[in-house]
């Protein structure tokens, strides 16, 4: 798929346990992606492409280590967060802290949280770190939001696919929960940290693939059509017979220019018919049809 996306990667450190804070947000992985995830706990082919992607190695107990995957998108209402880990342990667990106002100190009143997995409450938290609701003097304690008056605004799914797990979250960008919950928009940017638990019988072991809390997440607005399709124009370049794809790109390009959206909507409907007959010919079937679903999102937003 094609979407507006950046990453900026530095090396991944482990460590161990939570700290109790963090500074700044220097050096810090920096997501940025537009698209939107299914949460049914399948990281599907297609679905996340267009997300942000930080590789990372997580410690196993009684040594050893295993790899994953985060990833991270946005699509103007709900953050999502997708997570693949190569172990089917059933007690694993995931965890996000935010830096609600990207002030980089973390933790303090408010800050957002997620977590799913072994050991959490239900399965499940749309969590706040807080003093109130008889937390101790001086102290911030973890909750749940629905423990302090708020509601439950994020979802989540775990699934075990082949030899992996894969989990799937969505958090609500700006919900009515305003005392617990962080408020964003496009251009916005919040600090956020992620840390991964493997358990066994006797022990857990925990690891911070980015170091807690000194990840970025940019707020992206959705692309534009011109945007699209400029995008569109680079994909298509040397795909298919000759340069057949790139001059309807190009007609739709100008059409749109001129201001023309149903001749922008019939160059990409004859588009969309040489994709599909060039299927499994001189185009692969997953180009194809992910050339496809490209053009869709345009047409969705010009008919819209």
């Amino acid at each position: 798929m094609v979407g507006i996306r950046h990453a900026a990667l530095v090396a991944v450190a482990a460590g161990l346990l939570l700290p109790a804070s963090a500074g700044g947000h220097d050096g810090a992985f920096a997501f940025g992606a537009f698209g939107t995830a299914a949460v049914d706990g399948v990281l599907a082919p297609g679905e996340w492409d267009d997300a942000s992607t930080l590789a990372f190695t997580a410690a196993a107990p009684g040594g050893g280590t295993v790899s994953g995957e985060l990833r991270v998108m946005n699509d103007g209402e709900h953050l999502y967060l997708g997570v693949r880990v190569a172990t089917t342990t059933p007690a694993l667990s995931v965890s996000f802290g935010f830096d609600n106002d990207h002030d980089g100190i973390w933790p303090e009143e408010g800050s957002d949280g997620l977590a799913l997995g072994f050991g959490v409450r239900n399965g499940f938290g749309d969590l706040v770190l807080s003093a109130r609701g008889g937390c101790p003097a001086g102290s911030l304690c973890g909750f749940h939001d629905v423990d302090l008056g708020g509601s439950v605004d994020a979802t989540g799914v775990r699934t075990v696919q082949g030899g992996e797990t894969h989990i799937e979250l969505a958090k609500a960008l700006d919900s009515a929960d305003d005392a617990n919950d962080f408020s964003l928009s496009a251009g916005d940017v919040v600090g956020v940290g992620f840390q991964i638990a493997l358990c066994d019988g006797a022990q857990c072991v925990f690891t911070q693939p980015v170091p807690f809390v000194v990840g970025d997440i940019e707020i992206l607005r959705e692309p534009t059509a011109v945007e699209r399709l400029a995008e569109l124009a680079a994909a298509v370049d040397g795909v298919g017979p000759g340069a057949s794809l790139a001059a309807k790109v190009a007609a739709a390009q100008a059409a749109l220019d001129r201001g023309d959206v149903p001749g922008t909507l019939a160059v990409l409907a004859a588009l969309v018919h040489e994709l599909e007959a060039q299927s499994g010919k001189s185009i692969a079937p997953a180009t194809a049809a992910a050339l496809v679903e490209d053009v869709a999102e345009i047409v969705r937003q010009l008919e819209g």
